[in-house]
């Protein structure tokens, strides 16, 4: 009986994704400046919108790739469903309004934590819950968030509740 040859799974490669997106986006942009002059006032948001979060979304792929090429991340990270699923996080966050620098720089940062895989295991579901809280939250509530956790970390002496 002759063998069956085993169907390789698809890959996942993040750079690709980044590149077809910023791509996609660019192609957007291109049918905005195709389209007829009265169609560019509705256009103009978002395509403001497009140009930010592609910028945005570019300097992520930068980081990721140096990421990668530091050894930071391992080679199938990109394969675990932590990782696709916290990408989707970001990209849905990129495509849901205008784009925060803020709210971004924080969901950046907890999807690279998740990848050097230093602060939990690829099966955690804790990195894509952060994302999604994050995403919720606004950059004033994200800011209160960080100042609490900094106050948390001072030493006794250095708080202010302290009784004298």
């Amino acid at each position: 009986m002759p063998k069956k040859k085993k169907v390789p799974e698809p890959q996942f490669d993040t750079s690709s994704t980044l590149s077809k997106t910023l791509t996609a986006v660019a192609e957007g942009l291109t049918g905005i400046a195709a389209s007829e002059p009265q169609d560019w006032i509705l256009s103009f948001g978002h395509l403001l919108q497009s140009i930010r979060g592609a910028r945005l979304l570019g300097a992520f792929a930068k980081e990721w790739k140096a990421y990668r090429e530091k050894g930071k991340i391992k080679e199938d990270y990109a394969q675990s469903d932590q990782h696709q699923e916290c990408l989707q996080e970001l990209l849905d966050f990129l495509d849901e309004g205008p784009p925060d620098t803020s709210r971004f720089s924080v969901l950046k940062k907890i999807l690279l934590v998740a990848a050097t895989e230093t602060a939990s295991k690829r099966e955690s579901v804790l990195p894509q819950q952060y994302m999604k809280i994050c995403r919720g939250l606004t950059s004033g509530e994200l800011l209160v968030l960080l100042t609490a956790y900094n106050v948390s970390k001072l030493p006794p002496s250095m708080k202010l509740d302290q009784p004298e």
